[in-house]
C-alpha cells in the first residue's frame, strides 16, 4: 500500500495526457468544438492529481516530471493543434491564404516554445522564497485553458457553418443573439501576448486559501461550478468571464506586490 499510493496521482496525470491526445485527434478530424472541450478537461486532471498527491503524501520526483510533460502536451501541443487545424482549414476565419497560414504557423510554434520554456523555468524556480504565494509568469494551465475557452466561445457565437459537422447541445446563450464572426479571425493574434505572458516576470497569485472564510467559500463554489459547466460542455461564457476576472486580479496583484522576490537567474554564474 505504501508504494501503491504513488500510482493513483500519476494515473490521473496519465488520464490528462489521454485527454490532450483526444483533443488533438478531434482537431485533426475537424471536430473543433469537441477538441476544445477535451483540451479544457485537462484542467480538471491537472488539479486533481496534485490534490491526490498531497492528500496521500505521494509526491515524488517521477510524478513531478510526468506532470511537467503532461502540462506541455495538454496546454501547449493540444491548444496549438486546435488553433492551427481550425484556422488553417476554415476559409471564413481569414487565415487560409499563404501569408496568414505562415503567420499562424509561427504563432502556434511560439506558443509551444513558450510553454516549454515556462515549464522548465518553473521546475528550477518554484522553490524560491515567496514563490509559493504566486507564479513567476502566467501558468501554462491558465493560458491553455483560457485559449480553449475563448475558442469554444467563438464557435458558439460564430458562423454556424464553422461547426456544422460538430454541433453543440448548449442552448443556453448568455450573450443572446450576439455574433462573434468578426472577432474570431483576431483570436490567433492572442497567441502572441499569451505566449509572452508565460515567460514574462508578471506575477500571478495562486488560487490558494486566503484565510477569509467567505472569500475561500466563494473561490471553491466558483471553481466547482466552472468544472461542472466544463464537464457538461456548457457555458464557455462563464469560463471566459472567470478567466478575465482572474487576469484583472493578477495584474493588480503584480502592481501592488512591490516587496516580492525577483526571478532568480536561470543559469549558473561563470566561474571566476
Amino acid at each position: 500500500m505504501g508504494r501503491f499510493r504513488y500510482y493513483l496521482p500519476n494515473a490521473v496525470t496519465g488520464v490528462g495526457i489521454a485527454f490532450a491526445a483526444i483533443a488533438v485527434q478531434r482537431a485533426v478530424e475537424g471536430r473543433y468544438r469537441t477538441a476544445a472541450w477535451w483540451a479544457m478537461y485537462c484542467l480538471l486532471t491537472d488539479n486533481v492529481d496534485g490534490a491526490i498527491a498531497r492528500r496521500l503524501r505521494a509526491a515524488s520526483p517521477f510524478g513531478a516530471q510526468l506532470d511537467s510533460f503532461a502540462d506541455f502536451f495538454s496546454f501547449g501541443v493540444a491548444p496549438a493543434t486546435v488553433f492551427y487545424a481550425f484556422f488553417a482549414n476554415t476559409p471564413g476565419a481569414g487565415w487560409t491564404d499563404p501569408v496568414h497560414r505562415a503567420i499562424l504557423g509561427v504563432l502556434v510554434l511560439l506558443l509551444i516554445l513558450c510553454v516549454a520554456a515556462r515549464l522548465a523555468r518553473y521546475n528550477v524556480t518554484h522553490s524560491v522564497a515567496g514563490a509559493r504565494r504566486f507564479f513567476f509568469g502566467w501558468p501554462t494551465t491558465y493560458i491553455g485553458g483560457m485559449l480553449a475557452a475563448l475558442f469554444a466561445l467563438g464557435l458558439k457565437y460564430g458562423d454556424p457553418a464553422w461547426s456544422a459537422s460538430d454541433p453543440s447541445s448548449d442552448q443556453l446563450r448568455l450573450l443572446g443573439e450576439v455574433r462573434l464572426d468578426g472577432l474570431m479571425p483576431l483570436l490567433p493574434w492572442l497567441l502572441l501576448p499569451a505566449s509572452l505572458s508565460m515567460v514574462s516576470k508578471l506575477r500571478m497569485p495562486r488560487a490558494a486559501p486566503t484565510g477569509r472564510r467567505w472569500i475561500d467559500l466563494l473561490l471553491v463554489v466558483t471553481m466547482v461550478v466552472g468544472y461542472c459547466f466544463g464537464l457538461a460542455r456548457r457555458l464557455p461564457e462563464y469560463l471566459v468571464a472567470g478567466g478575465v476576472v482572474y487576469m484583472v486580479i493578477s495584474l493588480r496583484y503584480h502592481l501592488v506586490t512591490r516587496d516580492a522576490p525577483s526571478l532568480p537567474p536561470l543559469f549558473p554564474a561563470d566561474e571566476p
